[in-house]
């Protein structure tokens, strides 16, 4: 077991790190990453025939360069699938990284992207060192996904045939590597849109038919009845947000149309449905109820898709049990979490690859005080290096 974390070599794992830290890659824009991954791994010896894309960017409602990069490493015993997600959030885009101790931070003018690079970077050095030292271990397939932020759409277009007969997975995306995410929510994400009827403010407001006026009432009804922000009632919980909001021609116009960004999240898909449901019916309500001066009304009308399905894991799981394994080796204790955000793993557990998520070291991502902790991101690089090599039937007794 010492030998295996021995070929764990924290310089290597800190230059791979920066490296990518410092590359632009936003949702869409992953290719420069991709081609990092390639260039690193085929040098470590990879074969070339065993570095593949699928077509998920084709299958995506917004453009995007590339699609999820499959790196397989051929072994035998049991396959098990690890994987990460090569874009960043907008914030990123300039990022300047520095270490600062047992820190690396950015400027302060934009996001470290640390989510997700730190999970890459955690799963090209676990695959640079199985490629460099010739250790023997079983089928390995690393998935590094595209256009994991805002709706998990690289997971979600996977090409369920290249994932190979992976029995369990493990991905790498979030704080701390002691931490095991076993359960995430559904999410529906829907986009709103508001039709009334344009007017002149000033010298006839009253023939207008306001879209604002009906999104407010629709919004406040949700409030009373409980359906918006945090949700707890007798039937479930979830979450609701309307995060974006487009329309209007200018303060002196009625405002005739606009657009809205919702979401609705619950680990009960069942109650899911119950508040996505009292969404429309409380838009569908209030254009009905704003009337202008001749009885005129407005609609509203949904464009609603699942953004992802809940899982759960028993923590009694072969997954779950590997990981928890793993943890203990490196010297840390593991704890199970529960997420209420989207995951790669969400997809991949549909999929029927039972999947735990880790961290990689991440600490406040998507904000401008983004930092990775180094030790936590090396200690994340131990475990996965044992979760790559390990065979099932010694990393869990709970099979």
């Amino acid at each position: 077991m010492q030998d295996i974390l021995g070929l764990v070599d924290e310089k290597r794992s800190k230059e791979i790190l920066l490296d990518f830290l410092k590359i632009e890659g936003p949702s869409g824009s992953e290719k420069a990453v991709a081609g990092k991954i390639c260039e690193i791994l085929l040098e470590a010896g990879a074969e070339e025939s065993n570095i593949t894309f699928d077509d998920a960017n084709k299958q995506m409602p917004d453009p995007t360069e590339t699609g999820n990069l499959f790196v397989r490493l051929p072994g035998k015993g049991r396959p098990r699938l690890l994987a990460a997600h090569m874009d960043t959030v907008p914030l990123a885009v300039g990022v300047k990284p520095k270490t600062q101790g047992v820190w690396i931070t950015s400027s302060g003018r934009t996001a470290l992207g640390a989510d997700d690079r730190g999970g890459v970077a955690v799963l090209v050095a676990t695959a640079e060192a199985l490629l460099e030292s010739g250790i023997d271990h079983p089928p390995v397939t690393f998935l590094f996904t595209v256009r994991e932020e805002g709706g998990t759409w690289g997971a979600r277009f996977v090409d369920q045939v290249m994932l190979g007969d992976a029995e369990m997975g493990f991905s790498f995306d979030g704080r701390e590597p002691d931490k095991l995410v076993i359960a995430a929510p559904s999410s529906d994400k829907f986009t709103i849109t508001i039709r009334g009827k344009e007017s002149h403010a000033g010298t006839a407001p009253e023939r207008g038919v306001s879209a604002m006026e009906i999104a407010a009432v629709a919004v406040s009804a949700l409030r009373k009845k409980g359906w918006f922000g945090k949700i707890t009632r007798a039937g479930g919980e979830g979450t609701s947000n309307i995060g974006a909001i487009e329309g209007g021609a200018g303060s002196n116009v009625v405002m005739g149309s606009l657009q809205m960004q919702a979401e609705t999240r619950s680990h009960d898909p069942e109650f899911l449905g119950k508040i996505t449901k009292a969404y429309k019916v409380a838009f569908r309500q209030a254009a009905k109820a704003v009337k202008n001066v001749d009885g005129e009304t407005g609609t509203a009308r949904f464009k609603i898709h699942r953004a992802y399905n809940a899982f759960h894991l028993s923590p009694n799981s072969p997954a779950v049990a590997a990981a928890a394994e793993a943890i203990k080796t490196v010297g840390l204790n593991p704890g199970p979490k529960v997420q209420n955000g989207g995951l790669d793993a969400c997809w991949l557990n549909e999929y029927g690859i039972p999947t735990v998520t880790l961290g990689s070291g991440t600490y406040n991502a998507h904000t401008k005080q983004e930092r990775l902790n180094l030790p936590d991101y090396l200690n994340a690089c131990r475990v996965a290096l044992l979760l790559a090599t390990l065979p099932f039937d010694e990393s869990s007794n709970s099979k």
